[in-house]
């Protein structure tokens, strides 16, 4: 499951790699209700924000097959 920890400061990172996925507010961020299939071929630009976020606040629990 991909989910935002507390202690996010806004930048838009997240946002700015996968809009689909990731929105961002004044006073933090969401990971976007989708299911599953909506987050198929997403996977690089979701990783891609879990590695740059600055506050590593975002995690993926999600097995890599349900990215891909």
């Amino acid at each position: 499951m991909l989910r935002i920890l507390p202690g996010c400061i806004v930048c838009g990172l997240c946002e700015a790699y996968a809009p689909s996925v990731f929105d961002v507010r004044d006073d933090g961020c969401v990971v976007r209700p989708c299911s599953p299939e909506a987050l198929t071929g997403q996977s690089e630009a979701i990783q891609e924000a879990i590695k740059d976020c600055p506050v590593d606040v975002i995690v993926d629990d999600a097995p890599p097959a349900m990215l891909d």
